[in-house]
């Protein structure tokens, strides 16, 4: 028994945003006080990574970016009732 769009309980999305904005920030602090010391931008380019990572994560687990999400959803639900 399949549950139509609209019964479907709606989880938000599994990659949370705090683990977007919070290296992004530390990235863009690092990238300001590489001005004053420019091997800081190490740090900027370590904490950039997991920025980029995540934010492209949360968009292809999101409905606009691949809905991955619930295709993951569709086929546990299927592996369980089928």
């Amino acid at each position: 028994m399949r549950e139509s769009a609209a019964q479907k309980a709606d989880y938000g999305n599994w990659v949370s945003a705090k683990l977007i904005y919070i290296p992004g920030v530390i990235a863009l602090l690092f990238l300001g006080f590489s001005i004053l010391l420019p091997v800081l931008v190490i740090g900027a380019v370590i904490f950039f990574l997991p920025f980029a990572y995540f934010a492209y994560a949360r968009h292809r687990f999101s409905t606009r970016g691949g809905n991955i999400q619930v295709k993951v959803q569709d086929l546990l639900l299927e592996q369980i009732t089928g």
